[in-house]
């Protein structure tokens, strides 16, 4: 029956109502058995009040013995007559002893009210006759008073006590009620909170275990409330088709270890792109620049020198003319990979563009070991060069710059150097012609 959360609930409401309407009930009934004892107590206190002023009244009349104090005490006479009809009125108290003393009382008061008329008209009764028979009835006046007194004093207690017995039984009963819904309700709040937190933790381990990559990970339902079953079962299902449709932690870390090595190999081949000339595989102008710079910070602190050769091949549109564009090509990747080889140390080769390179070097503290240097490039460009079984010839001019006898700005030392290559250039063609 308690097999849902939303049905605990519902049982844990029901019973705090119940439990409040116990708690109302109990207080309204306490209410009324104290309403009740209240109107009795009144009742009864009016009611001796009256045979009170009946006996003050009975004082008054055998000391007077007139009409006046006659008139009085059959005015609180009748009033304790009709205090005692109206008695079905009160609950529960029985003056049937009261009503008959009080009715002896009323007819001893009549009978002496006549027998004193019929006396005073015969004018046979004597001041001192008078008082003796008044003496008589007010003895029998007083112990009937005082009877209905007494009688009303141990009803008081009755009242009181039956009073007393009703309110600790209605206590009694209400406190029992109280503990057992009580106990009620305490048991169902706590299976509600047991079971929620048995529940959810469940769920929650499981959770916790697929975040950790166990795809295998189930929460076992059997005793779960309905709410947390359906959660479980949507779990169960979520869980089992990402088993069924995730790679496993190893081949994920192995994908991933292999996109960052594709990753890094292709930022290092768009870097050297950025940097290198995409046929010769030489640094490109912008490359050169940067380095050259760094090159001559270095040659500035350490007090070196450098030299720049510009180098121009000789005859290239030829090949081109009569080869073709695949000829020229591989006469300019042929003539980069003769460059690198004639360099040595830190020195480092460009690609200008066209058919123009550049060279750095640091070995030109001496002007001589330059001159060498020049020499080695033009024999190594000078030599022929293998295509589709033909050989192809180039030449090279070249024009040289030095750092820092001739300037120490990097762009002076350039434009020094291809003016130097191409008054080279024009030298040998006057030699031609």
């Amino acid at each position: 029956m308690l097999d849902s959360l939303s049905n605990k609930m519902l049982a844990l409401s029901t019973m705090t109502l119940l439990f409040v309407l116990v708690v109302l009930v109990a207080f309204f009934q306490i209410q009324s058995e104290q309403e009740s004892t209240q109107v009795e107590i009144n009742y009864l206190v009016d009611l001796q009040l009256d045979v009170d002023s009946l006996k003050g009244e009975l004082w008054t009349y055998k000391q007077k013995g007139n009409s006046l104090a006659s008139g009085k005490l059959n005015e609180i006479q009748d009033s304790i007559a009709q205090q005692l009809r109206e008695k079905d009125a009160v609950l529960g108290i029985q003056l049937d002893d009261v009503q008959v003393m009080n009715e002896s009382l009323q007819r001893l008061i009549k009978y002496e009210k006549q027998r004193y008329l019929s006396d005073l008209n015969n004018k046979v009764v004597s001041d001192r006759t008078s008082f003796k028979v008044s003496g008589i009835l007010y003895s029998r006046y007083s112990s009937i008073a005082q009877s209905m007194t007494e009688e009303l004093a141990a009803i008081h207690k009755t009242v009181v006590k039956l009073h007393k017995e009703k309110l600790q039984s209605l206590i009694f009963a209400a406190a029992f009620w109280l503990v057992v819904f009580a106990i009620i309700v305490s048991a169902i709040a706590w299976l509600v909170l047991y079971r929620f937190k048995t529940d959810s933790n469940a769920i929650k381990e499981a959770m916790i275990a697929l975040s950790r990559g166990e795809l295998d990970t189930k929460v076992q339902c059997k005793k779960m409330d309905s709410e947390f079953k359906i959660m479980a079962d949507f779990f169960n299902q979520m869980s089992e088709s990402l088993r069924l449709s995730t790679v496993t932690r190893q081949e994920l870390e192995d994908e991933v270890a292999q996109q960052t090595f594709q990753l890094k190999h292709k930022q290092e081949q768009l870097l050297f792109l950025a940097e290198h000339d995409p046929l010769t595989n030489l640094l490109n102008r912008r490359a050169f620049d940067n380095k050259l710079d760094r090159a001559i910070q270095d040659a500035e602190r350490k007090g070196s020198k450098l030299a720049l050769l510009f180098i121009d091949l000789d005859d290239f549109k030829i090949v081109n003319d009569q080869f073709g564009h695949d000829a020229g090509d591989h006469v300019l990747v042929q003539v980069a990979r003769r460059l690198e080889d004639c360099s040595e140390g830190n020195d480092f080769v460009a690609r200008f563009g066209g058919d123009e390179f550049v060279i750095c070097t640091e070995s030109a503290n001496e002007f001589h070991h330059v001159l060498l240097k020049v020499e080695n490039v033009l024999s190594m460009v000078a030599r022929s060069i293998e295509f589709e079984k033909q050989a192809l010839k180039v030449g090279a001019s070249i024009g040289v710059s030095r750092f820092p006898d001739q300037s120490r700005c990097k762009e002076d030392l350039i434009v020094l150097a291809d003016e130097a290559m191409y008054q080279h250039k024009q030298s040998k063609d006057t030699r031609v012609s």
